[in-house]
């Protein structure tokens, strides 16, 4: 190879290391963080600046400041983003930013600020209140400690809670269940006074059954708690809440605020309460704090039924709805259950449970009727009827079509055909040929409602056609046979 290549290689070579390395160095060039559910690891930049929201040790001087950026969706979503550093105790200062003018960042915002002071934890937007604005991108400042050069893992996702509501609350046994109150929103259900609590940013919903008569406790264990900027390494709890009802007229029991004893674990008891007693659980961070923790319920019924997953699809005219199983105990049914707000439940549908099973089992069930925002949950009854309830899931259809047509098929003569609207107006009706002629075209006056038709087709021949059903835009096709 001769000199003059080996000089481009060079020239290329370093032109694509400067670019690399200057990446992050201005929200000019921030790096973009993926919200798919993969973590990357990215090195902190060369600029450095001093903190601008956290005090106390180690966020002092000037230490390597590295901008991300990301965009919200339609929602717009939670953005959550789980971060550490690579090497441990090197404490991190998230601070939030809406713009960028000429490499400075502009519209900072100290209420989604956070101060990670043992270098891990999660960020989240609704940190004290969601306030992002759909399909827009924001700028994140994060500052590491003086001296530290190594790199950040950060793991990005887009994240709706499923416990924010009691209706949604997460059924929890005495096993381990890993969670975070990142992306919840301060509960308006019940009063901050209930949770021994000033006031509520972030609560999480969680539900279980009392196993034998007499008290029973739940468990927050592994806590990795960061806040707007209160000092200290997993050292903030919760504020928590017992009670007992039905959601929607719930009853305090008592309440609990901790902080976390040594290793992240805080004990919540009850009082003495009899078997089978369902109890609602709402707990909150402790001043707001963003935590990651493990839950568990002592004396609680264990749960008939281990979900694997709960998910929703859009289907062209219905939305379909899967779950797994790992095993079932005494199962006996699911019911599920819909609602059009995510608190007021009824049920659409029941499908019979295996009773025993230690495989994995799947189930489906088909919404023919879906709403054009709907909230779904599976309540799971055993053979003593004792129930627990999913997590919620939500499924929007904003290219819902919003009528339906029913006829019988072939025809002869007289053409029955009922249309279903949700509002009044004219409908097109075309009947086309297989070579696409219209052979017939009427408007149609319909109703909100159901809507009958007898439309002559003596004069068409035998073969077949195509319905053609427009309104407002929306159109549907159908095959039709003329005998």
């Amino acid at each position: 190879m001769n000199s003059h290549k080996w000089f481009s290689i060079f020239i290329a070579f370093i032109f694509c290391s400067n670019y690399v390395f200057a990446q992050g160095t201005t929200c000019t060039n921030a790096i973009t963080i993926p919200l798919n559910g993969t973590c990357n690891s990215y090195s902190v930049s060369t600029t450095t600046g001093s903190s601008i929201h956290c005090t106390g040790s180690g966020f002092g001087g000037n230490g390597r400041v590295t901008y991300f950026r990301f965009t919200t969706n339609a929602t717009p979503e939670c953005v959550l983003l789980d971060m550490i550093t690579s090497v441990a105790g090197v404490k991190l200062e998230a601070v939030l930013f809406s713009g960028c003018t000429a490499g400075t960042p502009t519209g900072g915002d100290a209420y989604q600020s956070i101060c990670m002071t043992d270098g891990s934890g999660v960020w989240g937007s609704n940190l004290w209140w969601s306030n992002l604005v759909a399909n827009t991108t924001y700028y994140l400042r994060v500052r590491t400690e003086n001296g530290f050069t190594g790199t950040i893992q950060i793991c990005g996702k887009y994240n709706t809670p499923t416990n924010n509501l009691c209706a949604g609350a997460t059924a929890i046994d005495a096993t381990l269940y890993a969670d975070n109150n990142t992306c919840n929103t301060g509960s308006t259900e019940v009063t901050p006074a209930s949770l021994c609590a000033g006031s509520l940013e972030n609560t999480s919903w969680y539900s279980f059954t009392v196993l034998t008569t007499g008290t029973t406790s739940i468990i927050i264990s592994s806590m990795n708690c960061d806040n707007a900027n209160f000092p200290g390494n997993n050292d903030y709890g919760f504020q928590i809440g017992f009670f007992t009802g039905s959601c929607g007229s719930l009853s305090s029991l008592n309440c609990v605020a901790q902080t976390g004893s040594s290793g992240g674990t805080i004990i919540a008891t009850t009082p003495a309460l009899t078997a089978g007693t369902v109890i609602s659980v709402a707990i909150d961070g402790f001043a707001g704090s963003n935590c990651k923790y493990s839950i568990q319920a002592i004396n609680s019924v264990p749960l008939p039924v281990k979900l694997k997953y709960f998910e929703g699809w859009k289907g062209v005219q219905h939305n379909l709805l899967r779950w797994v199983t790992t095993s079932e105990e005494n199962n006996n049914y699911f019911e599920i259950e819909r609602s059009n707000d995510g608190i007021s439940f009824i049920a659409i549908g029941r499908i019979s449970g295996r009773l025993y099973s230690q495989s994995e089992i799947s189930y489906s069930f088909n919404d023919n009727s879906p709403l054009q925002i709907g909230y779904y949950r599976l309540k799971q009854v055993d053979i003593h009827k004792l129930i627990s309830y999913s997590r919620v899931i939500k499924i929007e259809r904003n290219n819902l079509q919003e009528f339906k047509v029913v006829f019988a098929n072939p025809v002869q003569d007289i053409f029955r055909l009922n249309i279903e609207t949700t509002k009044q107006g004219i409908v097109q009706m075309n009947i086309v040929d297989v070579a696409g002629r219209t052979m017939l075209l009427e408007s149609l006056n319909c109703n909100k409602g159901i809507n009958q038709f007898n439309i002559d087709l003596s004069k068409l021949q035998t073969g077949a056609y195509f319905l053609v059903i427009i309104q407002d835009g929306i159109r549907k096709t159908y095959p039709v046979i003329k005998y």
